[in-house]
């Protein structure tokens, strides 16, 4: 069990859980006790907890979806989920960046922060704005001095290992 938020309403708790093998998103009513499984897949929507206040997803101010990090072979997707129906989409705007972590959702509006990088985009602070579709960098952690041309770009690779299990892997 990895980061528990209460809904907006108080109504819910949501948790990530890899109760079915992966971390995925989930709604536990605290009326009537039930648990839905939101997000679905092979997507890993969790982070190692080995520091504590980790957080891999947030609740918009109104509570009808999160905005979460989906891990998939080695890259980091930045996706809204429907907290009713589940359904789930990329943030075509936020494709550039494939590691993202420490999401907030501003208390009032539409924006979400984060902190989000690549292999080509050292580590910033992002803020998008789901009602206009804006999208800014309100900080960065360096002087980023290097052109992306210069840096390298890894591919995902998958081999299978001795007791014939699948690995994934960057390779650059």
């Amino acid at each position: 069990i990895f980061q528990p938020q209460f809904s907006t309403d108080g109504r819910s708790l949501f948790y990530v859980s890899d109760a079915d093998g992966w971390p995925h998103l989930y709604r536990h009513d605290l009326e009537d006790g039930e648990r839905t499984q939101l997000t679905q897949g092979d997507g890993d929507y969790g982070l190692p907890a080995w520091v504590q206040n980790m957080r891999s997803y947030a609740l918009s101010a109104d509570g009808s979806f999160a905005v979460c990090a989906r891990g998939e072979q080695g890259f980091v997707r930045i996706q809204r989920v429907d907290v009713e129906t589940g359904d789930a989409a990329n943030i075509g705007a936020l494709e550039g960046y494939t590691d993202a972590q420490q999401f907030s959702c501003s208390p009032r509006g539409s924006q979400v922060s984060f902190l989000a990088s690549s292999a080509r985009v050292a580590p910033r602070l992002v803020v998008h704005d789901f009602e206009s579709g804006e999208t800014r960098v309100a900080a960065r952690a360096s002087g980023e001095t290097l052109s992306t041309e210069e840096l390298a770009a890894p591919e995902a690779i998958v081999w299978e290992t001795s007791d014939g299990e699948e690995a994934h892997g960057l390779f650059y």
